[in-house]
């Protein structure tokens, strides 16, 4: 016997804008440094225009009956924007250069952490948004030791989320060393041996958060508030489809409308028709898979495509009809001979 059921399951896809293929980011990470923090003695200084420069620590010994001996070089960091065109989401590309020069400063007068804020206009798309690396800075004690005493600026916050108009981007961030032989990088920590002036890249990621954008944009076009009994997991409607079922099958999360848009199957002599529809919006961040199993522990999956077709040496036909602004309906046919004694469901996924 073939049995049937739906499972209320959602997982979600990033990266919509990549999967379209007609979205280029052109605009600049323009920076400015904001909220340096370190023990009681810090010693700052911010100049912040078309170059971002922060320079910290102090560089005079006190000898006392109010002399003082300049005997040190600052801590400088030094921020240059450059402008992107035409940048692929997903795809890395290069926003700055930041200058690091490692300095002798004294009386733990250095900074431990700052924050690099970017302010970032878009030509295209049209829109802006805001994002704030914060770094941990290590100043180490001089020595012999050309690795233990090399000054280390970490990430810490290597993805951010940042709101541009009605989207929500997912901003990733690394560095990338142009001088080898006067800092290296691991990971999220760029360094910088002693006395050197190094530079280093950084390069980021752009990719729309689709979870955020296409179901909250459809949840307030359907009238949902998103709060309590309104979120994603609820079923407002009390239809037995979850907010965010609703989303995929093109329903109303405010109508019972299950039987009209929600799965539902058909069995004949030989065979075994499911049927459902698919919201255009959620398709390129939500799937849905056709899974078998004949325990109900171990489950085989197969995507269900974009188009109709045949799949698995021709045995089950999928019947995808195109409804314009509508949800498309999707039939799947399963033949009973070649799948016998199996459970059979859909299931969304990524």
């Amino acid at each position: 016997m073939m049995r049937y059921r739906v499972l209320n399951t959602l997982f979600l896809m990033f990266g919509a804008l990549a999967a379209h293929g007609q979205i280029f980011f052109t605009g600049s990470f323009d920076g400015s440094w904001e909220n340096p923090k370190g023990d009681s003695g810090l010693v700052t200084t911010i100049s912040n225009g078309t170059t971002a420069t922060f320079s910290h620590g102090e560089t005079k010994l006190d000898l006392g009956n109010g002399e003082f001996l300049e005997a040190g070089t600052r801590n400088i960091l030094t921020y240059t924007p450059i402008s992107f065109r035409n940048s692929v989401p997903v795809h890395w590309f290069l926003i700055g250069v930041l200058e690091v020069q490692n300095g002798t400063t004294f009386y733990n007068s250095e900074a431990s952490e700052v924050t690099l804020h970017f302010d970032v206009p878009l030509t295209n798309p049209k829109n802006q948004f805001q994002a704030d690396l914060n770094l941990t800075l290590t100043s180490t004690e001089n020595s012999s030791d050309r690795i233990s005493s090399a000054d280390m600026i970490e990430i810490k916050n290597p993805l951010i989320y940042a709101m541009a108009g009605s989207s929500r981007l997912i901003v990733r961030f690394r560095w990338s060393p142009l001088d080898t032989e006067l800092g290296f990088s691991q990971g999220a920590q760029y360094s910088t041996y002693e006395g050197a002036t190094s530079k280093v890249q950084l390069y980021v990621s752009i990719t729309e958060d689709p979870s955020y954008n296409a179901y909250n944009a459809w949840r307030i076009q359907q009238g949902l508030n998103g709060e309590t009994g309104q979120m994603a997991t609820d079923d407002t409607d009390q239809d037995g489809l979850s907010n965010d079922e609703e989303f995929v099958f093109g329903g109303n999360p405010l109508r019972s409308d299950s039987g009209t848009y929600g799965p539902s199957y058909t069995q004949g002599s030989d065979h075994l028709k499911l049927t459902y529809h698919q919201n255009d919006g959620s398709r390129p961040l939500k799937k849905v898979y056709l899974e078998f199993s004949n325990d109900l522990v171990s489950w085989g999956r197969l995507l269900v495509p974009d188009k109709s077709s045949r799949s698995i040496f021709n045995a089950i036909l999928f019947d995808i009809s195109e409804n314009g602004d509508l949800p498309n309906k999707i039939i799947v046919t399963i033949p009973r001979d070649q799948f016998p004694n199996f459970f059979v469901r859909l299931k969304i996924g990524n």
